[in-house]
């Protein structure tokens, strides 16, 4: 079986991340609620205590889903 051949990928699409990944990280370095989460959260995935880890994975997970909403990153 033969794979399709891939897709042309558009330049501007990655331009496009680029510049919502820089909106994001400075939504969150910008609004104190989202960077003390953060920042807590990046200490808990140091843990070796595989809850905690979970905790603040999931929390990672959460700022960055909030400051990409709000930067206008997710169209629904």
């Amino acid at each position: 079986m033969t794979m399709p051949p891939p897709r042309p990928v558009d330049p501007m699409t990655h331009a496009r991340i680029r510049l919502l990944i820089k909106a994001r990280d400075m939504w969150i370095a910008g609004n104190p609620d989202l960077n003390e989460r953060w920042e807590r959260a990046q200490q808990q995935v140091q843990s070796t205590d595989d809850a905690v880890l979970y905790a603040g994975l999931e929390e990672i997970s959460s700022v960055l889903r909030e400051a990409v909403e709000a930067v206008g990153g997710v169209r629904r």
